[in-house]
């Protein structure tokens, strides 16, 4: 009696449709990748997409050569690079830039003055002896300005106000002062003469 061997499987018929379909979904995959990237290299946001626009010298003009390598020459005159970068103009207009010569260089108007310039304040005299121009030299720090006491007595003179027609101040007798005197004292701050319930005088 034979043995009856079993009848072998069928194989599973895979249906062209799907390989069809399957064909067809990587190719359209395909177009659409290189269609971006068609966009992004277009619109300049790729790295290295940036062109720039030059004039270049005609073809057989060389410069020479350097490490054996001949590179072009590129034009004496002045090149704008033109970047195809979304939300920049598409050209940016030459501009010569003026060379700049010893003979073009505008020399100022004025004349250095190495003199520092000085603040003053002017100051009413208040009674007692804190109001000696003495005590108000080294108090309010004149000194730093004048380190000639004789320096800042020469400089201090009479405010023009109508009130202040008493004053009398004298350089030679700066000793012999009177309160209520508005005298212009040299040498003092803003900050030190505001302090002092005084007016900064330029």
């Amino acid at each position: 009696m034979t043995e009856q061997l079993p009848d072998p499987r069928p194989r599973a018929k895979t249906s062209r449709k799907s390989n069809l379909f399957g064909i067809l979904g990587i190719c359209l995959l395909l177009v659409v990748v290189i269609a971006f990237y068609v966009y992004l290299s277009k619109s300049g946001l790729l790295p290295g997409s940036v062109t720039l626009t030059q004039t270049v010298m005609p073809l057989g003009e060389t410069s020479p050569t350097k490490n054996g390598l001949k590179t072009a020459a590129l034009p004496a005159g002045p090149w704008t690079p033109t970047p195809t970068i979304p939300g920049f103009p598409a050209k940016i207009a030459n501009t010569d830039i003026p060379l700049v010569t010893e003979a073009s260089v505008p020399t100022p108007p004025y004349t250095t003055d190495i003199t520092p310039v000085l603040s003053a304040c002017q100051y009413t005299l208040k009674p007692g002896k804190k109001d000696f121009l003495y005590s108000i030299y080294w108090k309010w720090g004149i000194y730093q300005k004048y380190p000639i006491l004789d320096d800042f007595y020469a400089g201090i003179s009479c405010a023009g106000l109508p009130a202040n027609t008493g004053c009398a101040y004298q350089a030679a007798d700066p000793d012999t002062t009177m309160p209520g005197w508005t005298l212009i004292l040299p040498g003092v701050t803003p900050n030190t003469c505001l302090a002092h319930g005084g007016t900064p005088v330029p």
